[in-house]
């Protein structure tokens, strides 16, 4: 929702990406606006789907603020120009506005002038994989109005909620939404398009953790010495390839219902990677629910001890992006550099009756 390993993660190495951008303007010297939890929120977004590529803008603030830029951000958007090779877009600046380099989650971020503190607007890749394109966005828009803790919606109201245009050739999903805030998640978590994960929708994005077909949000291999997991599989799993973005992944079918399983990792260097409460709350926030205090993270995990490492699991339970149930089994620990992730994403009968197989799972993991 990172998104984006178990000694010290082995993983593709590096990718150099070239891609050209105006000038840099010098960063603002305020920090950019973050509103406290539980006060009023609104977030403006677009989603562009440009050839391999699904390119997403962010900014959230306070409402009154929000809405003194709401005009300049639509308007820069729709100035963006995109490639269907999926090289990186590129833009003019608006007066005033700064650009701030990317990190691993970001591709830029841009100091919106005209609000103060000033608002930040995000701007983040996610490979579009072979995702169907409406049940994408429905997926990361869901995904978006969990952070502002508002339910799920459908694809029926999604085209009522949201409006639609093109930019060049590309279709663009642009979003409003206000509702509460969480706190100030930083990181993947606050700018990137998986706060809820990745990562969502089929692939997550150069760099990250997204949230790949795992739907995470937020995971990618750390870089490190040369490291190999062992685990033992438990019975009725059906163990599946592994792939750039996760480093074991299981399907699991019973009584008719079936569940996703992936062990992915993300380097600690990334903010927050290793904080209980902002991953909770990425999954969280992928099913709609409201943001937990760090307090009541730790609360509702517990404790699995494994040959090497102890593991935090927590159990959530709420819905989809089609509003259907839906449960998370997820379980995390962190190793020197790295910190790693189980993620169990299915029905919550099957979720439940799997628990005790996936606190097994987690508690056999080695890194060798």
């Amino acid at each position: 929702m990172a998104a984006a390993p178990l000694a010290a993660g082995c993983g593709p190495e590096p990718q150099i990406r070239k891609y050209t951008v105006p000038k840099l303007a010098a960063s603002s010297s305020q920090p950019a606006a973050r509103p406290a939890a539980g006060k009023p929120q609104t977030m403006l977004g677009a989603i562009v789907l440009a050839g391999p590529k699904a390119w997403f803008f962010k900014v959230a603030g306070e409402p009154a603020e929000v809405a003194k830029v709401r005009d300049a951000v639509k308007e820069f958007v729709r100035s963006v120009s995109f490639s269907k090779e999926g090289e990186a877009p590129r833009w003019q600046l608006p007066e005033g506005w700064n650009e701030k380099p990317g990190d691993g989650f970001r591709h830029a971020t841009l100091v919106i002038a005209g609000a103060m503190p000033p608002l930040e607007l995000a701007v983040s890749s996610l490979d579009h994989g072979d995702t169907d394109d409406a049940a994408y966005v429905l997926q990361n828009v869901n995904r978006w109005r969990g952070q502002v803790s508002l339910p799920p919606t459908t694809g029926e109201k999604l085209a009522k909620e949201v409006e639609q245009f093109t930019i060049g050739e590309f279709p663009c999903t642009w979003v409003e939404l206000t509702g509460t805030s969480g706190g100030g998640m930083g990181g993947p978590f606050a700018g990137g398009p998986f706060a809820g994960g990745p990562f969502a929708g089929g692939g997550l994005p150069s760099d990250h953790p997204p949230v790949g077909a795992a739907a995470d949000g937020g995971s990618t291999p750390a870089r490190g010495a040369d490291s190999k997991l062992s685990y033992d599989v438990p019975e009725g799993w059906k163990e599946l390839a592994p792939n750039a973005f996760r480093q074991a992944s299981f399907e699991v079918s019973a009584d008719g219902q079936k569940a996703d399983v992936s062990v992915t990792s993300l380097s600690l260097r990334a903010p927050n990677a290793g904080d209980l409460a902002a991953n909770v709350n990425r999954w969280r926030g992928m099913m709609g629910l409201a943001e937990q205090s760090t307090e009541e993270a730790a609360k509702s995990a517990s404790e699995v001890k494994g040959s090497d490492l102890t593991w935090k699991v927590v159990h959530i339970v709420g819905q989809d992006a089609a509003g259907e149930p839906q449960a998370i089994l997820a379980a995390m620990t962190t190793t020197a550099d790295a910190a790693w992730f189980v993620k169990f994403t299915g029905p919550p009968p099957l979720a439940e009756s799997q628990q005790q197989q996936f606190d097994k799972f987690v508690g056999s993991i080695k890194f060798n």
